[in-house]
């Protein structure tokens, strides 16, 4: 059952279809995304010694989600939910750059380099189009959500330069990645409730916001 933006499913409503969705959106939880991130970091910098890869991925990732937080506060705070942009999707975005940069390290040096990158970029897409199927964002949220993300791990693809690809790593980065979301997957932390109350407190503090 699709939805209109900006409505959230009740779960009386829901069918398999929905249900689909809700699945797939959890891919792009924060909750999934962050610890898969902070894993490949750590694999990067501590066991492959690669630590040019590593900083940028943790400098892509940070800097998607500390942009995005900015966002969502500044536009909860200054529109009180009026706006065409209320909050900018953060599962979009984070989906964008996390998956987006592990393909760009699992594509190096490969002649699969085309397949894993137009997969992932249909997963991130499929993401995307969840957040609008289950209602929680309208479609300009999800576009900036997949703007940010996505500038974030096309300049972390610029950054790696001459780095050598992942050759025979590539299994263990996979595994890495398929244990950290089985481990992770499902968990629902309250982070844009969190947000909200943040803005909510910043209302009429902000300069130019009303």
């Amino acid at each position: 059952m699709m939805t209109f933006p900006g409505r959230q499913v009740r779960s009386d409503e829901r069918d398999c279809v929905t249900d689909f969705w809700w699945w797939i959106t959890d891919f792009g939880d924060s909750a999934v995304t962050l610890p898969l991130a902070f894993l490949v970091i750590v694999y990067l910098v501590f066991i492959l010694h690669r630590r040019r890869a590593g900083v940028a991925l943790a400098l892509a990732t940070g800097g998607t989600a500390f942009v995005l937080l900015l966002l969502k506060l500044s536009f909860r705070a200054c529109t009180s939910g009026g706006g065409l942009i209320t909050s900018p999707s953060g599962h979009v975005a984070m989906s964008a750059v996390v998956y987006g940069c592990l393909a760009i390290l699992m594509a190096r040096g490969t002649a699969w380099r085309l397949p894993i990158l137009a997969g992932t970029a249909l997963f991130v897409l499929a993401v995307a189009v969840s957040r609008l199927a289950i209602g929680a964002h309208n479609l300009p949220e999800v576009l900036t959500g997949m703007g940010v993300g996505t500038g974030f791990s096309v300049a972390f693809g610029l950054s790696l330069g001459h780095e050598p690809p992942m050759m025979h790593r590539r299994r263990q980065l996979l595994v890495i990645a398929a244990l950290a979301i089985l481990v992770t997957f499902g968990l629902n932390p309250p982070i844009e409730e969190a947000i909200a109350a943040i803005a909510s407190d910043l209302q009429g503090r902000i300069p130019g916001c009303e």
